[in-house]
């Protein structure tokens, strides 16, 4: 079984508890954090070498959380980025 190393960014700490227990949880999946959004720096990407991002912020159109994205996606142009909106809108 292929394990997939996923590193798990989070503006919220209670979120990030509950998602850190349900992927630490999987088998396939070696979980990299949380880290805070607002603590994460582009050198601890090259670090950690995640196979995929996962965001995790109020809004997806949230300045600070785009900017990292798109920094990450400058550094790794292939590197799957997925980011949860958790303002309930649609």
């Amino acid at each position: 079984m292929q394990t997939h190393r996923v590193l798990l960014l989070s503006a919220h700490p209670l979120l990030s508890e509950g998602l850190a227990n349900l992927l630490g949880a999987t088998d396939d999946i070696a979980l990299i954090g949380p880290h805070a959004i607002s603590g994460f720096a582009l050198p601890d990407l090259s670090e950690y070498a995640p196979d995929i991002v996962l965001f995790a912020a109020q809004e997806i159109d949230d300045a600070i959380t785009n900017a990292l994205v798109f920094q990450i996606l400058q550094h790794v142009p292939d590197l799957p980025v997925i980011q949860v909106d958790l303002s309930g809108k649609n």
